[in-house]
């Protein structure tokens, strides 16, 4: 008795994935589960359709996504959280940076500056891809 490769790839997929975990984009809104995912004033807001509150607020959009697929797996969520603050606060630093080598006058401290950008996004880049390990 053999079976093809597609009959066994077919039945890999029918049994190991989650069709409901899938993210389905509607207008400016992410449903996944029970959870929606809607941006709002630079942050992302993850509310729950069942208790009809906000079980969490992100800076970036890919540690939404990961909550919410966490939520529904009733797994815990602080680690992304913890996460989402560190890639925030490389972020913010990036702005400052930025603004910092456009405005000043000083070429030594231009220097300096995009020493230290370079290092925040690199750090910034980092987290988000760990953040991106969570959703897959």
């Amino acid at each position: 008795m053999t079976t093809s490769t597609a009959e066994i790839l077919k039945e890999f997929v029918d049994n190991n994935v989650d069709t409901v975990l899938f993210p389905v984009k509607t207008k400016d809104r992410i449903n996944i589960g029970s959870y929606s995912i809607k941006p709002s004033r630079g942050m992302y807001s993850i509310k729950s359709y069942k208790t009809n509150e906000v079980v969490a607020k992100t800076y970036t959009k890919a540690a939404a996504l990961a909550i919410a697929k966490l939520l529904n797996k009733k797994q815990s969520v602080d680690n992304i959280l913890r996460l989402d603050d560190v890639a925030a606060k490389h972020k913010t630093d990036c702005i400052f940076y930025r603004y910092t080598i456009n405005t000043t006058d000083s070429e030594l401290k231009r220097d300096i500056t995009q020493c230290r950008y370079d290092i925040a996004r690199a750090c910034e880049r980092t987290v988000l891809e760990e953040i991106k390990q969570f959703i897959l």
